[in-house]
């Protein structure tokens, strides 16, 4: 009895949501932090695990979950749910949030004991609206970056016509305009460098 009231008091205070269900898809653990997460505070629990479109779970491309989108369920499966972002769409939630799920199998060695599976909800919003603040940041600079490169580009194709009708001794000519095309090109893998960050 002791251990039980010790472990629900760490879920009670864990940030991070846990779901746990069986193969009849009954509700074994769930969390406060699960119910906060997937906007249900509001709402008597529920005993059984339902598909994802009752949940207000949508992929980031806006559609709905089907029942074989859903992470608990592919666990239940046998299948290890590597995190995943999910959107979720619910009136007690107005300004949505995004939800990264991970799901695993909780293997039972013992035939007769139904197989289970876990459920982690992390909410994600912020970090992937800095994600999001951060690559348009860099797509700006990237654009800001590629206007010189244009003109280095230009300037240079221009000087190698020149070097090439005789106007400039090839021998001196050529190798500058080598080093301009060298550095257009560190100038690109730094702009690239940059966007991959």
């Amino acid at each position: 009895a002791e251990r039980a009231r010790l472990l629900d008091a760490v879920l009670e205070t864990m940030t991070e949501g846990v779901v746990v269900i069986d193969d009849e898809h009954r509700v074994l653990v769930r969390n406060n932090a699960a119910r906060r997460l997937l906007g249900l505070e509001d709402t008597a629990p529920a005993d059984t695990f339902d598909v994802g479109s009752d949940y207000g779970l949508f992929h980031p491309n806006g559609l709905p979950l089907t029942h074989g989108d859903m992470p608990a369920l592919r666990a239940l499966a046998g299948e290890d749910v590597e995190p995943q972002d999910f959107h979720l769409r619910v009136p007690s939630v107005p300004l949505g949030r995004v939800v990264e799920l991970t799901a695993r199998p909780l293997d039972g060695h013992d035939p007769s004991v139904p197989r289970r599976a876990m459920v982690n909800l992390r909410d994600v919003t912020l970090d992937r609206q800095h994600r999001d603040t951060l690559a348009s940041f860099a797509g700006v600079v990237a654009h800001d970056l590629f206007n010189p490169l244009a003109l280095i580009d230009g300037w240079a194709e221009n000087l190698e016509s020149e070097f090439a009708l005789g106007a400039v001794l090839t021998s001196t000519g050529m190798p500058m305009v080598a080093r301009i095309h060298d550095a257009a090109a560190h100038m690109r893998e730094v702009i690239a460098d940059l966007l991959a960050y």
